[in-house]
């Protein structure tokens, strides 16, 4: 096997020393490839994109076909379809497709649940006003079977659902109804039904079968997995889901139980579907042999007819439960009865005092009711985050291996012991190897909206999808070419893209390819791209032909000419370079500098100016200042390395100036490519001289009383305030004659009253905006 590195080739050499350099772009995770497009093509929870199984679409656009609700194999290797719309039973080969039933004649319109007799002749259940069975006959038509009441006392309480279908021994059936929550078993030897259990939810969902005939099912509304013993229909609840709807189940061949929900809370259409759950490494899945130095023995199977169940020593981030281990297979009568589950059955359920006993697991005190309600697990109630897969294990140990925003509807397991998983939102098919921690998307059923139904069989997959409806076959092994188009990776400027890095495996018989596109707008199929190049080998240097531009997007050709082979992308890097760009001066502010003292007039100003520069350089400000209306700078800073500067103007005249910044880049550039940038700020007035005062002005009105009148004048402030103080007294504010402070020049007059005889020493102050202050004072002789 050739293990491939193709080094990327730098176009421009640069130096540590220097801010323009290479930027690699990397993908190797499934979060990074995961938002491009696979066409034929899958990508692993480990972040590897191989071929895809090969497909077939061997159903599609059946006029009135809303819904394929269950597939089921048929003995000549065939596939039957129950559909909803005019209540369908469809047998579909990869090249046929027949009618075997049409329910329009009777009036039904939904077939949700298929399963053979002991004949090979396919059962079908309806759903609708009054749901009945369909019997296949020799002759190839159906003879509808009616059910039971749900309540044989209330002649409204009919089953309106038959959502689920399980062969049982003797030629009877398990049947999973609604809206009652009842699991009957159908005897069509006889045609007659009994109640295997009446749970306290409104349906039974699905239902699975394990070897030693145990009956296990899922409701909808409480999320409970329920178990039911085969000799006398005991029934115990082995897990109390967060969930509202256990959706399906299914066992593998270690008789590991999967049980998925469905709640629609728990799914976010349009979420982004990530299968790597973010751990680092990967398991070991091969277990060391018996007489390894460093193996551990196998666990005891323990005892528990008259012993509660063991807990897993020190469980790690597992919520846990325990049943009693399975060990014996028996048939079922057809005229066995529900049994209440106060008589405890011999060596099938728990007893209630071993479930109190059993760590961490209360149970409800309550007496069962007679209709064999048993007796639930109850755990803190959590808000589910996505919908959960769990595993339970043959000793009856739960926890969860799959938590995605995404509603899952059936589940299957193939010949490897692989979970095959249909998912709505966006109609994937998802396979998860369980033991090594690796998921896949290895189907994406557009346009459709959801995968409704997945059946194995043999090596072949089956994934039934809706909205609208098909069915796509997946073979083993690989599809013969698939490509994948990355995601459009931004420069954030026109630049110009080097080689490709590419890490990956490419076997005999398979070859890997790549080409690229640029642009400069992010949707390339809205607005006017550059073509793709042409595809080059991935086996060899991958030569500089990217047109340069701000983004670009890469698609891989993977191609196998051996149908158990892929090649497999591991790593992607995409290397641009982005010419030296000029810094900017975004703004430049001023301010007078706090001196905790916020009425006196201070010389310092504060001057502070923002910068950017796109290639991240190290960048240097000079500044400068003039006098406004003149075109001569002189630099009084040089070479700053922080934005800011403290301007005392004591060392200007008073006057209105302006201040210029320039950025530049030169610390990071060789000096023949440093560049630079300038901005100019707003003028700014230096005024460092108090307002100026000619005379005082005084009035004598009568004896006692004497008019003030004075006026200040300042060259580039207005004037802010004037205040006057007698004989020491507090200074007093007051306005000018024309009501506000807000002219350079301001006259104001006030009155001093009540004087008394004698000299009197008067005091006025006068302030600008920029506060400087200046003082007068006044004699003032009354006799």
């Amino acid at each position: 096997m050739q293990k491939l590195s193709t080094l990327l080739i730098v176009l421009i050499l640069t130096t540590a020393a220097f801010a323009v350099q290479t930027v690699f772009v990397q993908h190797n995770t499934e979060a990074q490839f995961s938002p491009g497009k696979t066409e034929q093509t899958v990508i692993t929870s480990d972040g590897r994109i191989t071929l895809a199984p090969p497909t077939t679409q061997i159903f599609a656009d059946a006029n009135d076909v809303w819904v394929i609700n269950d597939t089921l194999q048929l003995p000549d290797g065939s596939i039957a379809l129950a559909t909803s719309g005019l209540g369908q039973i469809y047998r579909v080969t990869d090249t046929t497709s027949e009618i075997l039933f049409d329910g329009s004649e009777q009036d039904i319109q939904h077939i949700f649940s298929l399963a053979l007799d002991n004949q090979g002749r396919i059962v079908a259940g309806t759903g609708g006003n009054t749901a009945v069975l369909l019997h296949q006959q020799p002759d190839g038509s159906f003879q509808s079977l009616p059910l039971p009441l749900a309540d044989p006392d209330d002649p409204e309480s009919v089953i309106n659902y038959v959502w689920d279908i399980l062969p049982a021994p003797n030629n009877q059936l398990y049947l999973a109804t609604g809206p009652q929550g009842q699991i009957l078993i159908y005897n069509l030897n006889t045609q007659t039904a009994h109640v295997v259990y009446d749970a306290q939810e409104n349906n039974i969902l699905c239902l699975a079968l394990d070897p030693d005939g145990f009956l296990y099912a899922g409701g909808d509304e409480l999320g409970i997995i329920y178990r039911i013993a085969p000799t006398n229909f005991a029934t115990t609840v082995i897990y109390d889901s967060s969930h509202s709807e256990i959706s399906s189940l299914v066992f593998d061949s270690q008789s590991n139980l999967y049980a998925a929900t469905a709640d629609a809370g728990a799914a976010r259409p349009g979420a982004q579907l990530t299968l790597d759950n973010g751990t680092q490494g990967r398991p070991e899945t091969e277990q060391p042999a018996a007489d390894a130095p460093n193996a551990e023995p196998e666990p005891e199977q323990p005892d528990t007819t008259n012993e509660p169940a063991a807990e897993p020593a020190d469980p790690i981030n597992e919520s846990t439960i325990t049943i009693e281990p399975i060990d014996q297979t028996v048939d079922i009568p057809s005229d066995a009865q529900p049994t209440d589950t106060n008589t405890e059955p011999e060596s099938t359920t728990l007893a209630e005092e071993d479930l109190q006993q059993a760590p961490d697991m209360p149970v409800q005190n309550d007496t069962p009711p007679s209709t064999g309600t048993p007796q639930r697990n109850t755990y803190p109630a959590t808000a589910p985050t996505g919908n959960e897969i769990y595993q339970i294990s043959p000793a009856g140990f739960v926890r969860s291996v799959f938590n995605q925003p995404v509603i899952i509807l059936d589940l299957a397991v193939d010949s490897q012991d692989n979970l095959i998983v249909a998912t709505g939102n966006e109609a994937k098919l998802l396979r998860l190897d369980i033991p090594s921690e690796q998921a896949q998307v290895i189907l994406h059923d557009e346009p459709s909206i959801q995968i409704t139904s997945v059946l194995v069989a043999a090596d072949r997959i089956y994934a039934a999808a809706a909205n609208p409806s098909s069915v796509t076959a997946l073979d083993p092994g690989y599809a013969a070419t698939g490509t994948y188009t990355s995601p459009v990776i931004d420069a954030q400027q026109v630049s110009r893209w080097g080689q490709i890095q590419i890490d990956a495996d490419i076997p005999p018989a398979t070859s890997l390819q790549i080409a690229t596109r640029t642009g400069n707008t992010e949707d390339p199929e809205v607005r006017a791209w550059n073509p793709w190049s042409d595809p080059q080998p991935a086996d060899q240097p991958i030569p500089a032909n990217a047109t340069p531009g701000r983004f670009l997007q890469y698609r891989l050709t993977l191609d196998s000419t051996d149908q158990l082979t892929t090649p497999t992308v591991q790593q992607v890097k995409v290397a641009h370079l982005t010419p030296n760009l000029p810094p900017r001066i975004t703004t430049i502010e001023t301010a007078p500098v706090a001196n905790g003292n916020p009425a006196a007039h201070n010389p310092n100003l504060a001057v502070r100016w923002q910068s950017a520069d796109a290639n991240n350089d190290q960048l240097t400000f000079d500044l400068a200042i003039r006098p406004i209306d003149t075109t001569a700078w002189i630099t009084i800073a040089e070479e700053l390395t922080e934005p800011q500067y403290t301007l005392n103007t004591l060392t200007l005249a008073d006057g209105r100036y302006e201040l210029k910044v320039t950025a530049s880049d030169s610390p990071s550039n060789p000096a023949d490519q440093a560049l630079t940038s300038q901005r100019i700020s707003d003028p700014i007035t230096v005024d460092n001289t108090p307002p100026a005062v000619p005379t005082l002005e005084q009035i004598t009105l009568n004896p006692t009383t004497i008019q003030i009148r004075t006026t200040a004048t300042d060259a580039y402030n207005p004037i802010a305030s004037v205040a006057y103080c007698l004989d020491s007294d507090d200074f007093q504010q007051t306005l000018p004659e024309d009501g506000i402070f807000d002219s350079l020049t301001e006259t104001v007059t006030f009155n001093l009253t009540d004087l008394t005889p004698g000299q009197h020493f008067l005091a006025v102050r006068y302030q600008d905006t920029a506060q400087n202050t200046t003082h007068q004072n006044l004699i003032i002789q009354t006799n």
